[in-house]
């Protein structure tokens, strides 16, 4: 294995003074110091009787015990311990100075006078997130502003909103971890990560599960009031837009991990909006509409349940005669496959399935070419991640010969029903995967674009998005006038790192 950039989160760091609260949640703060304490890079302040370390979370960082841990993250810690360098700072512990001395002298920090560095000083959020971004390649002044450097960080996932003046001096051994662990998984600016080179199968057994605290991405009002909604409006719908730019184009599976904490009737989570490839029709004709195709998960009045839908496709041949394909279910096995109309024409279907809000699941779409028919047909799966178990949700025939899935596999949460506008509802997405459809393997995909619609008018209330170190998230609340302005461009693109390999049921 070849050696980490040395984040030898083990220095013991001392000299603290107590405080009760912390930025971070205790129960992500434990996690993230277990990860790191498990991979060798945390060893906290000591251990106790029983010989399990004591972490100190709850207590503050000095500016030069910052600096150490900054230094350790680039992986210089050796060489800032054998070299000899020159500061002009009077203040600096004779432990410290190497690592002052060495990110002084590569640019990396100043002090706060001339002769001063603030050793000892407390280091604030926006300092130590300033020194991570500095690990990775960013410089203050033309990439973000120190000051409120949080900001850069929750595009990269190092933080997920947590952040913001009001608690700037509320930053402790709690959340060093946390944003420590997440840089790991950062891109830098150069490309690459700072765990490249660290086996991914021991990150992934110890990785921690972040979650998302919703009342500090959203302060929405708990509970939200009723409130009489004559017009119909609807909560504002998040897209997500997965980045591609580095895939095939042609798919012959997709892969994602989904979570509603808040999941009220008359929502739909669109885990994948894609077309099927018609260029066998495009052969020998004119492709006119369709083509284009959807799955996911609903909260119905009726229940929790799954969805596949697949638009109507009409083209002319050669000679000019008109032709429609439409989808045809055969798993479940069925005489009749479901139409709709409305924003089109097309096929679906819709079943019971008892997914619950606040745990995750997988979908799995797959696409294949059936011998007997000679069509390509598309499944739908879903697997429990509490208990793995999968379950086969139906097969489209779609009507066409050597086809696969094209297009943006984009995601999208819709409050439907105007009568549930002004509930909460939120989402998170995570380990998501392409399968090459000329190699067959499955690519991963660690960017996307969110996003929200401000061109219908036809919305109120608030949201949020964004993305930790593993997920990207949107929340919504329906509640009261809409505070995004009409064609607004609100939007922004982040990356997370995968903590699962793309595991599929191997039967059809």
């Amino acid at each position: 294995m070849k050696r980490i950039f040395a984040l030898i989160l083990s220095i013991v760091l001392i000299f603290f003074c107590s405080v009760s609260v912390f930025a971070a949640d205790l129960a992500r703060s434990l996690a993230a110091a277990d990860a790191l304490h498990e991979l060798g890079l945390f060893s906290g302040t000591g251990t106790d009787d029983a010989g399990k370390p004591i972490y100190a979370l709850e207590k503050p960082l000095s500016r030069q015990e910052a600096i150490a841990l900054l230094v350790a993250l680039l992986g210089k810690s050796d060489e800032a311990r054998s070299g000899e360098w020159v500061t002009p700072f009077t203040d600096v512990a004779d432990w410290a100075k190497p690592y002052v001395g060495y990110a002084y002298t590569n640019g990396l920090t100043s002090g706060i006078s001339a002769t001063k560095f603030g050793a000892n000083d407390r280091v604030s959020a926006a300092q130590y997130i300033t020194f991570l971004l500095g690990a990775l390649g960013y410089r203050n002044g033309s990439d973000f502003t120190w000051n409120e450097s949080w900001k850069f960080a929750d595009t990269l996932g190092i933080t997920a909103g947590e952040y913001r003046k009001a608690n700037n001096e509320s930053f402790l051994r709690g959340d060093v971890v946390i944003v420590s662990y997440n840089a790991l998984f950062a891109a830098k600016k150069d490309g690459g990560k700072l765990v490249d080179g660290l086996s991914g199968n021991v990150l992934k057994s110890v990785k921690p599960t972040v979650e998302v605290n919703w009342k500090k991405v959203l302060n929405y009002p708990d509970p939200v009031p009723s409130e009489s909604n004559p017009n119909g409006l609807m909560a504002h719908n998040i897209y997500s837009d997965p980045v591609l730019s580095n895939q095939s184009g042609r798919y012959t599976g997709f892969l994602i991990d989904f979570k509603a904490d808040q999941a009220p009737k008359g929502t739909y989570w669109a885990l994948c909006n894609w077309t099927m490839d018609t260029s066998s029709l495009a052969a020998n004709g004119t492709i006119t509409d369709g083509g284009g195709a959807y799955a996911g998960l609903q909260q119905n009045p009726s229940g929790p349940q799954s969805i596949m839908s697949f638009w109507e496709i009409t083209y002319k041949d050669s000679a000019g005669t008109s032709h429609k394909v439409n989808a045809k279910r055969v798993y479940p096995a069925t005489d009749h496959t479901n139409t709709f109309t409305g924003e089109g024409e097309g096929t679906n279907y819709i079943a019971d399935y008892h997914w619950e809000p606040g745990k995750w699941y997988r979908m799995y779409l797959t696409c294949y070419n059936d011998a007997a028919s000679g069509h390509t047909f598309v499944e739908q799966w879903f697997q429990d991640l509490s208990d793995n178990r999968w379950t086969k949700a139906c097969t489209f025939d779609t009507g066409l010969e050597n086809s696969c899935f094209i297009g943006a596999m984009s995601q999208f949460m819709e409050n439907y029903d105007y009568e549930t506008a002004n509930m909460v509802r939120t989402f998170e997405y995570r380990n998501i995967y392409v399968r090459n459809a000329k190699t067959g393997t499955w690519e991963s995909v660690t960017k996307s674009k969110l996003s929200i619609d401000t061109w219908w008018g036809n919305k109120k209330g608030t949201y949020a998005f964004g993305a930790n170190s593993t997920s990207l998230y949107g929340i919504t609340c329906g509640y009261g006038k809409d505070t995004a302005a009409l064609n607004a461009d609100i939007s922004g693109t982040y990356t997370i790192q995968t903590t699962a390999d793309p595991v599929v049921p191997s039967a059809k």
